[in-house]
C-alpha cells in the first residue's frame, strides 16, 4: 500500500510542476510557440538585407568607360594612344611607327 500511495504522490506532483511550467511559459514567453518567432524574424531580417543590398548594388551600377579606361596602361610617345599591354603596343609601334626608334620598354617584347 505504501509503494502505491508514493507512486500516487510522485504521479501527482510530476503533473503540478508541468502545469507550473506550461503557465510559466506561456505568461512569461507570450505564447507558447514563442520558440520559433525569432527563426521567423531573422529570415524576413535576412531577405530584407539582400534586397537592401541589391538596390544599392544596381543603383551602384557598372561604369565600364572607366573600367576601359583604366586598363590602358601604356601611352605611345609619338601620338598618345593608349593600349592595355606591352604586346599590342609593340605591334602599334612596328606599324605606325616605322622610322621612329622603339622605346626601351618595348625592346625585349615579342610582338
Amino acid at each position: 500500500m505504501r509503494i502505491r500511495a508514493f507512486c500516487m504522490q510522485t504521479v501527482r506532483n510530476r503533473r503540478i510542476v508541468q502545469r507550473k511550467l506550461a503557465f510559466v511559459k506561456f505568461h512569461f514567453c507570450g505564447s507558447v510557440t514563442s520558440d520559433m518567432a525569432r527563426g521567423h524574424q531573422k529570415f524576413q531580417s535576412q531577405q530584407k538585407n539582400a534586397k537592401k543590398q541589391a538596390e544599392i548594388k544596381k543603383s551602384k551600377g557598372h561604369d565600364q568607360k572607366a573600367a576601359a579606361k583604366a586598363a590602358l596602361v601604356y601611352t605611345c610617345s609619338v601620338c598618345r594612344t593608349q593600349m592595355p599591354d606591352p604586346k599590342t603596343f609593340k605591334q602599334h609601334f612596328e606599324s605606325k611607327h616605322p622610322k621612329s626608334p622603339m622605346p626601351s620598354e618595348l625592346v625585349g617584347v615579342e610582338a
